[in-house]
């Protein structure tokens, strides 16, 4: 298994993460969408490679802080897990260029979040957040930001600090 690059598991009844896949130095992809996880083992020895981690629709699934550590980390899709809250250690993810959080009851994102500076996709459709972070105006890379579905009132002045943002 040491040579995997990929692993799709979508669609199947896992309730536990298999801890196997954690010490796949070759891993790049990690799909799991549609499983029955609830917890993901912490800390989790992730592959230091693994550059996307497809984790949506599962049972209020929760990353751990040692998520943060995935310093290769292009794209993260935690959608439809029940999510409350995403750790302040997302931050620490900067190559993370797409992020997808639809679909959870998160109430706020973190300041941290203002650290994912190659971030250009940012879904978060489908919460219960009311303001978003004065740092969101830090995402100088972000096109694309999609905020359906919330109860937001208000969107910071920052958010005009935006130059590349194509599509709110």
């Amino acid at each position: 298994l040491r040579l995997l690059e990929g692993i799709y598991l979508d669609e199947n009844p896992l309730a536990a993460f298999p801890e196997v896949l954690c010490g796949l130095s070759s891993l790049l992809t990690l799909s799991m969408r549609k499983c029955t996880l609830e917890v993901l083992p912490a800390p989790v020895r992730w592959p230091h490679a693994l550059s996307e981690m497809h984790l949506g629709w599962n049972r209020g699934m929760s990353p751990p802080a040692s998520i943060g550590d995935l310093g290769a980390l292009t794209k993260l899709d935690l959608s439809s897990n029940h999510l409350h809250s995403i750790p302040v250690e997302i931050g620490c993810l900067g190559a993370l260029e797409f992020l997808s959080l639809d679909d959870n009851f998160i109430d706020q994102l973190p300041a941290e979040i203002g650290r994912l500076g190659a971030l250009e996709y940012l879904s978060l459709d489908g919460n219960v957040i009311d303001q978003l972070p004065a740092e969101i105006g830090r995402l100088g890379a972000l096109e694309y930001l999609s905020l359906d579905g919330n109860v937001i009132d208000q969107l910071p002045a920052e958010i005009g600090r935006l130059g590349a943002l194509e599509y709110l």
